[in-house]
């Protein structure tokens, strides 16, 4: 597991008011991107914290796949003076190791100094019609831009009215419309077969993985397979006795040889065993995060 951050820009000084943007990363080998868990971001006093959705995403390596978790946080300072951000931890189970490790982030100071912009003056003139001096006292009129601002609000919220408007007044139709559906389920599985015959002859093992744990997800999506070796306990042989030697091949202690093109055809005719009640427990590689 891998623990990293980024600064939109450098953080040695800061004036209030003004915002910046943290990236915590978070990479785990041999994890799915949905596996790694959230990490929140800590308060501190003085400071706004504004989270952003985070960004998903995985890529195969040689040891296997790697889920990688990008959270933002947009971070504005209310008030000057020196702003204390405590160190991050992230505790995670080191499967190679058999024991507990803590991943963090430093602590850091953050340096606010007082904002530099200048007050907010209304920038219309203010006129004031002076009475002639031979005339003696008369009125004064005042020409101020205060209705001029009243009026200029009030319709830029009647033209976001009728836009709002005419969003709802639309058909349902016709946004269904615009948004593609989803393909069926029994497509989407037979997709995620086809990759995996085809990673499967071309002697990729990483790829077979990552295709049959998508297909096990659609299958299963409420009890997922976390691994190729819980997922080989779910169907019937001799698939389920192929899917093994791969595991073996990746994780286990003998470096078993596995046969691509027998994984390959068995993938085209197997069943799913009736018998769902496997538990984690099978699972040869523990979570990121086990229960306590």
């Amino acid at each position: 597991l891998q623990l990293a951050e980024s600064w939109s820009r450098e953080v040695d000084e800061l004036s209030a008011g003004e915002p910046i943007t943290r990236n915590i990363t978070i990479s785990a080998l041999g994890q799915l991107e949905t596996q790694i868990p959230a990490v929140d971001p800590p308060l501190v006093d003085g400071v706004n914290i504004y989270p952003d959705r985070p960004e998903l995403t995985r890529r195969v390596e040689p040891g296997g796949i790697r889920g990688v978790r990008n959270e933002q946080y947009a971070m504005i300072a209310v008030n000057s003076g020196s702003m204390r951000l405590p160190e991050l931890k992230l505790p995670w189970f080191d499967v190679a190791a058999n024991e507990w490790q803590v991943a963090s982030l430093p602590e850091r100071i953050l340096n606010v100094i007082p904002s530099g912009e200048p007050a907010i003056v209304d920038p219309t003139p203010q006129v004031v019609a002076q009475p002639e001096s031979n005339t003696g006292a008369g009125p004064v009129t005042v020409y101020s831009g205060f209705w001029r601002l009243v009026a200029e609000i009030l319709a830029v919220l009647w033209l976001l009215t009728l836009i709002a408007w005419w969003w709802t007044a639309r058909p349902k139709r016709e946004r269904e419309e615009r948004e593609p559906a989803a393909p069926p389920l029994h497509k989407q599985q037979a997709r995620w077969l086809k990759e995996a015959r085809k990673s499967a002859l071309d002697g990729d093992g990483a790829g077979v993985r990552l295709a049959l744990l998508e297909w096990g997800r659609l299958q299963w999506p409420d009890d997922a397979p976390r691994s190729v070796g819980a997922l080989a306990t779910r169907v019937s042989a001799p698939l389920s006795d192929e899917l093994t030697k791969l595991c073996d091949s990746t994780y286990g202690s003998n470096g078993s040889d596995w046969d691509g093109e027998a994984i390959a055809r068995y993938l085209r005719s197997f069943a799913v065993l009736d018998d769902s009640a496997k538990t984690s427990s099978d699972d040869p590689l523990p979570p990121l995060m086990p229960q306590t």
